[in-house]
């Protein structure tokens, strides 16, 4: 930010982002992202092409034009709002102009590797279409990977780079920027920070029931179930004409198929299972087939989750069932211990008593003889 702190462009201040429930103050949307001065001219690539852009009209700038010779106070807050706020951009150029100059013509653009730009129409004061209607986008724009020089020009152009992480971006066709998923934010979930939209992505891979996610360009992260709404992102009152929902990107938990979100064209949106979906393997130019979003991949989640259920409520059945199972078992054994003891105890009562009856009778007969008088024999 050094280069542009001393052409006199303040760092910007996000405005509070869409959704309610969100209260982290205006301070922590803080500009942190770096921009370089390349040099004065237009940015090039390392082949020396020129990038896709949004371009910005001079005359709907008054940053863009300086008074008399001096063309310090000259700067594009807005070139550095909006590249500040989308991932995929990689810097941004502009033309500064006098006041007195009829013929100059002032303009600003931010810029994007070859087929990055996003789809959606650029914010605020930014244009789809350059001078006299030339094309900002295709032909002779090809520019790919980082800003590696300039083409040196006329009059007072400067290029800045912004530090873009090797293979930050995500891969073409597989995301979509500036469009939310609402519920933004699925139960049992909450808004948490993390550095890169591939982190959220991982964030909701790792939840059984997380189907797609929405990366905020301050690092927030939310993650969202199925039977979700597509909706274009919007500025709320007092946001200005540029605020961080206008780059969320959005995207499903993998990119095992290769995904074409129905982009809503009105206050609508469009229900997440209006998906369209081709098999990476096969051409990205053929009609892709529209499905529901419960026979993609990304509702196994779900199905797994259930599975996963099914299984512990029948291990937990089959448990119960074999301790029951076994419980009786060893009832039944000790009923039948007991009854054997008993059946013993039975017998040896049974013999013990017979002992004592015979012995008795043996006592008496004994007794009965010893005291019996001897008869005497009477003679015929």
């Amino acid at each position: 930010m050094g280069g542009l702190a001393g052409m006199g462009c303040r760092p910007w201040l996000l405005g509070l982002l869409p959704l309610q429930s969100f209260t982290t103050p205006l301070s922590a949307y803080a500009s942190s992202v770096a921009f370089d001065l390349v040099g004065q001219g237009d940015c090039e690539d390392a082949s020396g092409q020129a990038y896709e852009q949004w371009f910005l009209f001079g005359e709907k700038v008054q940053s863009l034009t300086y008074a008399g010779d001096d063309p310090s106070g000259c700067s594009c807050p807005e070139c550095q709002q909006v590249c500040e706020l989308f991932l995929a951009c990689l810097g941004f150029q502009y033309n500064c102009c006098p006041e007195s100059s009829a013929d100059c013509g002032s303009s600003g653009a931010v810029l994007f590797s070859h087929g990055t730009r996003p789809s959606e129409s650029p914010p605020g004061n930014f244009s789809l279409v350059g001078v006299s209607g030339a094309a900002t986008k295709g032909g002779g724009l090809t520019g790919d990977g980082a800003i590696s020089g300039v083409e040196p020009g006329p009059g007072h152009t400067f290029c800045y780079k912004k530090a873009v992480e090797p293979g930050s971006l995500p891969p073409s066709g597989k995301t979509t920027v500036g469009y939310l998923y609402k519920p933004h934010t699925m139960d049992g979930t909450v808004r948490t920070f993390v550095p890169r939209w591939k982190d959220c992505q991982l964030l909701c891979r790792s939840m059984p029931l997380c189907e797609t996610f929405g990366f905020w360009p301050d690092g927030g992260c939310h993650l969202q179930a199925a039977n979700t709404t597509l909706f274009r992102g919007k500025c709320l009152d007092g946001q200005g004409e540029v605020c961080p929902s206008l780059a969320v990107i959005s995207g499903p938990r993998d990119f095992s198929e290769k995904w074409w979100p129905v982009l809503p064209t009105g206050d609508d949106g469009v229900p997440a299972a209006d998906f369209h979906r081709q098999s990476a393997s096969a051409n990205a130019s053929a009609v892709p087939e529209q499905v529901s979003l419960f026979q993609d991949p990304g509702q196994e989640g779900l199905r797994g989750a259930l599975v996963l259920v099914l299984l512990l409520v029948v291990a937990a059945l089959a448990l119960y069932l074999a301790a029951q199972a076994d419980w009786s078992k060893r009832r039944t054994k000790k009923r039948r211990i007991k009854q054997a003891r008993m059946k013993k105890e039975r017998e040896a009562g049974f013999t013990s008593s017979s002992s004592s009856s015979e012995d008795f009778e043996d006592e008496d007969s004994e007794s009965n003889e010893e005291g019996k008088p001897l008869s005497r024999k009477r003679s015929p």
